[in-house]
């Protein structure tokens, strides 16, 4: 990261991590203790963002994994977070409202095929708030 961050500049680098995400029998026995140390380690480079996802599927048989990754890991980013996974429009305004995340991202699933224009004027005046 840091060669990039040499490479590209200051806050013009992000990165997306997926702490809570099991796949294709990948699976972490302590996620904590593997992305807290990489989170505060990332506080020391100029980012422009940490984008963290959610886990997507239940997560009743990983008792080791935090519930909400958002929570537990975006609490630790000192950078602009990102949420994502699992989001709709009311949990998503729900998670900006506990301050960590400052965007919500979402999945094509989540959208409506048809955005209305309140909906767009609502989401790029947040954006420039964000930006300030």
């Amino acid at each position: 990261m840091h060669e990039l961050v040499t490479a590209i500049g200051s806050d013009k680098v992000g990165i997306k991590l997926s702490p809570t995400v099991y796949c294709n029998n990948i699976e972490n026995s302590d996620p904590e203790a593997q992305f807290k140390p990489l989170i505060e380690a990332l506080n020391t480079l100029p980012l422009s963002y940490i984008h963290l996802m959610n886990g997507m599927l239940p997560l009743d048989n990983y008792p080791n994994y935090p519930k909400n990754g958002i929570e537990t890991f975006g609490s630790i980013s000192k950078h602009l977070v990102i949420a994502n996974a699992g989001f709709n429009k009311e949990t998503g305004e729900a998670e900006l409202e506990k301050g960590i995340a400052k965007i919500i991202a979402y999945g094509s699933l989540s959208l409506p095929i048809q955005i209305c224009q309140e909906d767009l004027n609502y989401m790029q005046s947040s954006i420039n708030l964000i930006m300030q």
